[in-house]
């Protein structure tokens, strides 16, 4: 496997030429460059099984982060780029993505992923954080689990919920309503999904069950100072939890969707031997469950077609359900739904401090 790692912001370099064949009829095999900013240990592992089976050849040339792999994106062009969604869909947006689908024989991403623009086509997701609530909740839509909520507190006198981003939760209630949040109020407080979301929460906050206090969740669950929690799935990272794990409660008359960060692949290269070694790659890559266990390990949902999460955990089983059943939605506001998300989090907050 050959690996270089790009630390210099605005340099000018050239990929390794591809492995010359000397055998007069030998196959000619692609060698196509892969780009990233992160997870540089596990693609490199990926890269170096791929080039042992002889095919089509993966180069990996890491960036210290995303800015500068974006400042390196303006002298050349990789054939494949690992990044977050942010990134991806900045440069599906200007129209620098490869449109890779006529060459794959399958599908490669999980149906989980059809509501994320290019998803298949020029940008395959390969792992995602979602929301997930932690804690005994009962059954039932998100209304019926603030009643729930409510009802305790006034018996027990005791907070009930919290979570880490209560803007996401947002995000992802409203996501289920068909509506689109952008973390602005002057934006969202038009619409009545919003207003009927904000008061449903606030109810809750009135009456002791939703707190805002905790820093630790987990710990927090994990002791009984709260019954439930929404966290980012990567809270669990490695986490042997003895709590009930389960997916976002689905708002009454809503669809099973929820807030995600995405990771994944994105396809550039502009050659028909680029197209082919480039599919040869991510087929490979996103096949036989290759992505599970270090995705669950991550408390990240595996994207890939066929991903076969196994139920042998209360995260494995939550995962397999958002798998099964949910649609994973990211911001169409993109810089200004990522900017406001702290704001609005801190502004929600301050509020439900002052009711509770």
């Amino acid at each position: 496997m050959c690996l270089a790692c790009l630390l210099l912001v605005g340099c000018t370099f050239q990929p390794p030429a591809p492995k010359e064949i000397e055998a007069e009829n030998a196959p000619v095999y692609e060698t196509v460059t892969l780009w990233c900013a992160g997870e540089e240990d596990y693609l490199s592992s990926l890269v170096e099984s791929f080039n042992a089976l002889g095919g089509s050849q993966v180069t990996l040339w890491s960036f210290a982060s995303e800015e500068e792999l974006l400042i390196a994106l303006t002298e050349q062009r990789p054939d494949l780029l690992w990044g977050s969604e942010e990134l991806l869909t900045r440069l599906g947006d200007a129209g620098q993505c490869t449109d890779l689908s006529p060459r794959l024989a399958s599908p490669l991403v999980a149906p989980c992923c059809s509501g994320l623009e290019g998803a298949g086509s020029c940008l395959f997701p390969y792992w995602a954080e979602v929301p997930l609530l932690i804690g005994e909740a009962g059954d039932g839509s998100m209304e019926d689990f603030c009643a729930r909520a409510s009802a305790a507190s006034r018996e027990k006198g005791e907070p009930f919920f919290s979570a880490e981003s209560y803007a996401e939760l947002f995000f992802s209630c409203l996501a289920q309503k068909g509506v689109p949040f952008s973390a602005d109020k002057r934006i969202d407080g038009q619409m009545r999904e919003f207003v009927s979301l904000y008061n449903l929460l606030a109810e809750c906050a009135w009456d002791g069950a939703l707190s805002c206090g905790e820093a630790d969740l987990i710990k927090a669950v994990d002791s009984g100072a709260l019954v439930c929690a929404f966290v980012p799935s990567s809270a669990l990272w490695g986490k042997e939890v003895a709590f009930a794990v389960s997916p976002l409660p689905v708002m009454d008359g809503g669809s099973a969707r929820c807030y995600a960060r995405v990771w994944g692949f994105g396809v550039m290269t502009s050659t028909e031997s680029g197209e082919k070694a480039a599919a040869e790659f991510l087929t490979w890559v996103c096949a036989d469950g290759r992505s599970t266990s270090q995705a669950l390990w991550r408390g990240l949902l595996p994207c890939a077609a066929e991903a076969g999460i196994p139920a042998n955990s209360a995260l494995s089983e939550a995962m397999g359900q958002v798998y099964e059943k949910y649609t994973l939605v990211i911001s169409p506001y993109g810089d200004v739904f990522r900017a406001n998300l702290d704001g609005f989090d801190a502004e929600f907050r301050r509020a439900m401090e002052i009711l509770h």
